[in-house]
């Protein structure tokens, strides 16, 4: 008997087989964790995407000090974005400063996070800008409101369009 033969009448039996009901704990179960992957949590995706900025964001860091604050205590790009003057400045700042967090994460979390993500994109963006700020008042210098609203405005406009971006490549890569 060929292989070919033996599996197509190993399918006849298994359609002729009697149905079997799975007990209805086991059908809840994997029902609810299937909808909870299809459908993650506004906070899982949230500390996803903090993780994936708190290691994009200290990269910026090396290239656009962000008050103060750089690790190798050098210029980076101020000196090009000080061309902009002192609110473009912050803007351009806050824009670099977010911009690789919310492409990278658009890029690497799963589709179904990614959708989530982007039905909350201004909360999650606005969180992660705050977050940052307030990790900056801590260890940085002592900053005017308005020079924060200015870096703030550049992350937020930056961010929502980065994770565009990601978004849009992603779903060239899903269809």
């Amino acid at each position: 008997m060929s292989a070919e033969t033996n599996q197509t009448k190993n399918f006849r039996e298994f359609l002729a087989a009697e149905e079997v009901q799975p007990p209805r704990v086991i059908s809840e179960t994997i029902l609810g964790k299937v909808r909870a992957d299809l459908n993650p949590s506004f906070y899982r995706v949230f500390w996803k995407v903090l993780i994936i900025h708190a290691f994009a964001g200290s990269v910026s860091l090396l290239f656009c000090p962000q008050f103060g604050i750089s690790p190798l205590n050098t210029h980076g790009l101020l000196a090009f974005y000080m061309r902009l003057g002192e609110y473009g400045c912050l803007a351009a700042c806050g824009a670099t400063f977010i911009a690789g967090s919310a492409l990278i994460a658009s890029l690497i979390l799963r589709p179904e996070e990614v959708r989530a993500l982007r039905r909350t994109r201004f909360f999650q963006i606005a969180s992660i800008g705050f977050c940052s700020l307030g990790v900056f008042a801590i260890f940085g210098d002592a900053v005017a409101l308005t020079l924060w609203i200015a870096w703030f405005t550049g992350l937020f406009f930056s961010g929502v369009a980065s994770l565009e971006v990601g978004y849009l490549v992603r779903s060239w890569q899903w269809k």
